[in-house]
């Protein structure tokens, strides 16, 4: 499993993270929309806009594009199918490539500095955790 990841938000975490398992199982790999920052990571923690309290899945990502540097049949045969096929311009993009189902508390979070997150404040996305 990956260890060194980033914190993004979803709508629904968990129901995103089943479409991606589910998708993954047809697709080589599924564009992931973050936002507008690219990062160097091995992965993506998975949590819901507006609840600090849980990681609710895992991505493995193999690099980040944004929108405008995907190529449109790549990006619409890479998504998952009830999203949006057409990638924003300025949106950055994870390729990614496996997806798991975890749950992880807050209290058992750790930032890549050795420091436990005691306030869900902190959970900003794009926030770099260590999982193990």
């Amino acid at each position: 499993m990956v260890k060194d990841v980033r914190l993004v938000s979803s709508n629904n975490a968990p129901h995103e993270i089943n479409l991606a398992i589910n998708a993954l199982k047809s697709k080589e790999y599924i564009w992931w929309r973050t936002g507008s920052k690219k990062w160097q990571t091995e992965g993506l923690a998975v949590r819901t806009r507006g609840d600090s309290s849980t990681i609710f899945g895992i991505l493995s990502a193999e690099g980040c594009l944004r929108g405008d540097e995907i190529d449109s049949y790549d990006f619409s045969n890479h998504r998952i199918d009830s999203w949006k096929q057409i990638a924003e311009l300025d949106q950055v993009y994870f390729k990614v490539t496996d997806a798991y189902k975890v749950y992880i508390s807050r209290a058992d979070l750790i930032r890549s500095n050795g420091e436990k997150i005691t306030d869900g404040r902190q959970m900003r996305d794009g926030l770099r955790l260590v999982i193990n």
